[in-house]
């Protein structure tokens, strides 16, 4: 709504992701850290507006790509054209698409950069196409012109400035991001599960509890968090079945 220019409520009660499950989905009012959120981003699109006409092309979509694989859901994507009368503190020469990814907080982390630059990628090779929409929210059949793509992070609820925001473009950093990717698949691929057998009833004074006994799986930590004990004679065990946890790259 708000990123429509919509008016919102702040009592209207909005999706939780937090307490929402597959079988359920719970809403809750914003609370307070939240509400600064929404009042610091209406505070930057005011004052952007000054500058530049705020024109959204689409918000919260998922996005493919099946030539790098991965996926991810993009926060908003805006065009900004600079009016006449403004200072275009951005310097554009036009109407201009952005990929904006909001974030809460006090620092622009470099995986940040890796995030919006696969986000950008994404939309800019023509695997994810958004639509342009009529006054009404149709669509007219025409596909978005992204040329000129850019991606920047607006960080809200900023307590480092008294603006209360902090709006930072990002330059493209997609090889870095393939390389992360690359890396993390061969980490990722050398996890699997590890089983026990555990009795029904545990004692911390009888070594020999028999009875019924369960399976249960843990995670193994990436190679680079475990640290693996020599194990004594009285601590081997014979090898149990593993299997190879199927994990899907998400770019999140």
């Amino acid at each position: 709504m708000i990123l429509k220019g919509e008016e919102f409520r702040i009592d209207t009660p909005v999706y939780d992701r937090m307490k929402s499950s597959e079988a359920e989905t719970a809403f809750s009012e914003l609370n307070f850290e939240e509400l600064l959120c929404v009042k610091s981003f209406i505070d930057w699109r005011a004052e952007f507006e000054q500058d530049y006409i705020v024109e959204t092309l689409a918000n919260e979509t998922t996005v493919f790509s099946d030539i790098h694989d991965f996926a991810g859901t993009v926060d908003w994507v805006v065009r900004l054209t600079p009016k006449p009368e403004g200072k275009n503190p951005l310097k554009l020469s036009g109407p201009t698409p952005f990929v904006i990814d909001f974030k809460t907080s006090k620092y622009i982390w470099r995986e940040y950069e890796l995030q919006v630059s696969s986000y950008r990628t994404a939309l800019e090779n023509g695997e994810n196409p958004i639509m342009e929409l009529n006054a009404n929210g149709t669509e007219t059949g025409k596909v978005v012109d992204l040329s000129g793509l850019k991606t920047a992070i607006l960080q809200v609820g900023y307590t480092r400035n008294k603006a209360g925001w902090k709006f930072t473009e990002i330059e493209d950093a997609f090889p870095l991001f393939l390389v992360a990717k690359q890396i993390w698949q061969r980490e990722a691929g050398t996890q699997e599960i590890k089983q026990y057998q555990f009795p029904i009833v545990l004692s911390a004074g009888n070594p020999k509890v028999t009875g019924e006994e369960v399976s249960v799986e843990e995670a193994m930590p990436a190679p680079s968090e475990a640290v693996e004990p020599e194990a004594t004679a009285a601590e081997e065990q014979p090898e149990l079945p593993t299997k190879k946890r199927n994990r899907k790259y998400a770019n999140e």
